[in-house]
């Protein structure tokens, strides 16, 4: 059996003649015959985990005989189809940044809520679990060199700061704002998706292309 382990947002390319950023998504997966599999962790159900491959809970469902749509930490899952990384095309930086030496405390909480996945945990940033339509706010001051779907990360917001960081939000929300806006620093960006169970806000801090903790970053 083929082991590949992946990260979401692995490889965060910034090409300043073009630029692209090229996310792959993360959770490491080892590839069937068929697929990958999963091995489910704390705060994932198959609605979230369908949505980060890109999948419909009744394909997991089928793929792993499961009758209904519990499953629990550790379970080991067949996903049917595998996740390819998407090249996403951004606005071209006319101009080099060089990065800057910044203190706890510069960047704002996006949003307020539980943190179930920290970062190092498998992941390259946080994992918040939030209201329903709760507000995101941008973390730093900053011009938003994306804003469209991902396939296998849903609905994704990256905010170039112009100072070599980049700060990125994803998963289960509905943006309030387009490609190439400038937003001040606490300016709402998007809403959380109004749904049943609680949705989850996937946001990371990048020091060029390296992910940093965001928790050194954000302010109490």
């Amino acid at each position: 059996m083929k082991i590949k382990s992946i990260k979401i947002l692995t490889v965060f390319f910034l090409i300043l003649s073009g630029c692209t950023i090229r996310l792959i998504p993360s959770r490491p997966t080892s590839y069937s015959k068929n697929g990958e599999y999963h091995r489910v962790k704390k705060g994932e159900n198959l609605y979230r985990i369908s949505q980060h491959y890109g999948i419909s809970v009744e394909a997991i469902k089928r793929a792993n005989h499961l009758r209904s749509d519990r499953v629990y930490v550790g379970q080991r899952l067949s996903i049917p189809q595998g996740v390819k990384a998407e090249r996403i095309p951004v606005d071209k930086i006319k101009k080099e940044y060089s990065i800057v030496k910044l203190e706890k405390g510069e960047f704002l909480w996006p949003a307020k809520g539980k943190v179930v996945r920290k970062f190092g945990e498998e992941n390259d940033g946080i994992d918040i679990l939030l209201a329903p339509k709760a507000k995101v706010v941008a973390s730093k001051k900053g011009k938003v060199s994306f804003c469209d779907a991902t396939k296998g990360y849903g609905m994704t917001i990256i905010i170039d700061h112009q100072n070599g960081y980049y700060s990125v939000y994803a998963q289960e929300i509905v943006p309030s704002v387009k490609k190439g806006e400038i937003v001040s620093q606490g300016a709402e960006i998007a809403r959380m998706k109004d749904q049943e169970k609680e949705p989850l806000l996937h946001f990371e801090i990048r020091r060029g292309v390296e992910p940093v903790d965001p928790l050194f970053y954000l302010g109490d």
